[in-house]
């Protein structure tokens, strides 16, 4: 797998590097609280363009009180083909607690043959960070469907546990 950060149009303005290796939670399926991985790569690109931060509150109220404000970062194949990257303003409208892993739901998002993202917010007292990855699409119970946002304290650990192992 290529990881190509801020990848536009075939353009790579920070390089590239190849997956080396991976860490993730086994069992996990999709849209679950825990649906994330962190990757080692070949060549390590962030001394060149700096390290995003990562988030999580252990109250569900933080995620969805307004206080922080978050947005994602989408590629989604079924829009200009996955060739741009798409912004969007998230609302988190419900946390689905298990224990240290949290699945964050908002309002859905236009991906309509599979992509990938991230949840970032920009927290007024950590700056930006990541605080969740996309899971999935799943139905609600009203039949309605919700964005699954894959974060919380876990994936917090998995990182730090990367930073001294990778």
């Amino acid at each position: 797998m290529q990881f190509i950060p801020a990848y536009s149009n075939g353009q790579e303005p920070f390089g590239s590097s190849y997956v080396s290796d991976a860490a993730y939670y086994p069992g996990v399926t999709p849209t679950s609280a825990a649906d994330f991985a962190i990757c080692k790569l070949y060549t390590s690109l962030g001394t060149n363009i700096g390290y995003m931060g990562n988030v999580a509150y252990y109250s569900d109220t933080s995620y969805t009180n307004g206080t922080v404000t978050f947005g994602d970062v989408i590629y989604d194949p079924g829009t200009l083909s996955g060739e741009f990257p798409v912004f969007n303003d998230v609302t988190v409208l419900n946390v689905v607690d298990n224990g240290n892993a949290k699945l964050l739901e908002s309002i859905p998002i236009n991906l309509e043959n599979g992509g990938s993202g991230i949840l970032w917010t920009d927290d007024p007292t950590y700056g930006d960070a990541v605080a969740g990855v996309f899971s999935g699409l799943e139905q609600t119970k009203a039949g309605a469907e919700d964005a699954g946002w894959a974060g919380g304290p876990l994936m917090v650990t998995l990182i730090s546990w990367g930073w001294a192992n990778y």
